[in-house]
This record gives C-alpha cells, structure tokens and sequence, in this order.
C-alpha cells in the first residue's frame, strides 16, 4: 500500500509518493499558478498527484490516503482563509481533492504538520522515558485465586485477569496524547460507544438478544 504527501505553498506545491513502510517512491515540485487568485492550485494538485501514480503503475485503490497541508486555519477539513493562496473565503479543499482524485484526503495547516512530526520522531524516545521511570517498580508477588468456573462472559478469573492487565496498557493514541499529539484518523479511534456497551447492565443486553420475552 501507499501514502501521498503534498505540500500546497504559495510559490510551489511538492508531492511525494511513499510506500507505507515510508520509502519514497516518487516525488515532484510544480509552480503555484497565481492567476484567479490561486483557484486553480488544488486542480493542479490532483492532477499532479494523479500523473504520479500513473508514472509508478499504482492504482488510487492502493493508496491509503492523502495528507495535505497548506499555510492557512483549517478547521474541520475546510480552509477558513489563505493569505498566500489569496483565498479570502472558506475554501472546502478536503472535499475538492477527495472529488478529483477519488483517495481518502486529510488536510492539515503546515505549520502543525511540521511540530507534528517533530512529535512523531520523538515518540520512541518518550515511550522510552516513560518505561524508564516504571522500571524500577517491584512487585513482589501476584495471586490469583481461580476455582476453574466461569464468569458470565464465558472466561475464567485468571483470563479476566490478564485481560485486565494487557488492556491496562497504555495504547498508541493514549501515548501520543501524553505528547500532545491527534493521531490521524486512519490509525482508529477508540470508540466511545464500546465503553458504554461494557457498561450495560447484563439483563438489559439479554433483553434486547430475547424481543419475544418482552
């Protein structure tokens, strides 16, 4: 699978193409047309992006998506306004370059981009200084008390247990919270519905898997 990158400026916009263990696997720099107030920048962007592809045989549907950033607020996928690309109204870029080249598109302003990945770089490191710090920690002895019966969820107490613990761990996006920093969305969210899914009383969920009982 691949990733496409673009860097939409107000003199140039610069595009690589990147495998997904990050090689990259082409890249290209064309000039930003400044007539009609720059309103035909995201055409040449996706043509651009579109050529790319073609020239590396890859096709849109092996494209995990495009990451764009651009030097103006976005909120929301929208560009609110752009002083180097003379946008002075919301411009939906998102949606446009979604609609020209048929791939998931993420837009981003350039600027958090860049801290972002200076984050992103740093991850290990501050993973590492977490760990660090809880190395030293002793635990002397855990027991588990674990009579072979089963719970309602069909596992045993030691299973649970262990559950418990592994989930304990912090995941990928709490790490990077710690860092100040969203993941992109294709990497998941953790689901608010599950946490109140698991918080349904049990006689309510037998309730709804039995209507004919009611």
């Amino acid at each position: 699978m691949f990733a496409v990158g673009a860097d939409i400026g107000g003199t140039s916009v610069k595009i690589g193409v990147f495998e997904d263990s990050g090689k990259i696997m082409a890249k290209s720099r064309i000039p930003t047309r400044k007539d009609d107030n720059c309103r035909h920048v995201l055409e040449d962007t996706a043509a651009e992006i579109k050529r790319l592809l073609r020239a590396n045989h890859i096709e849109p549907g092996e494209v995990l998506g495009i990451g764009a950033g651009v030097p103006g607020p976005v909120a929301d996928g929208v560009v609110m306004h752009c002083v180097n690309l003379h946008w002075t109204d919301k411009v939906d870029a998102t949606a446009r370059l979604e609609e020209m080249t048929g791939i998931r598109t993420s837009l981003i302003n350039d600027a958090n981009a860049a801290s972002k990945m200076l984050l992103i770089e740093k991850l290990q490191d501050i993973v590492s200084l977490q760990t660090e710090a809880i190395k030293n920690i002793r635990i002397d002895k855990l027991t588990v008390w674990d009579g072979g019966a089963k719970n309602g969820d069909g596992r045993t107490t030691t299973a649970n247990f262990l559950s418990g613990m592994l989930q304990s761990l912090p995941p990928l996006h709490d790490v990077a919270g710690m860092a100040g920093l969203d993941l992109p969305d294709y990497l998941g969210k953790v689901k608010a519905e599950e946490t109140a899914a698991a918080a349904t009383p049990a006689a309510e969920t037998k309730e709804e898997e039995n209507p004919a009982k009611k």
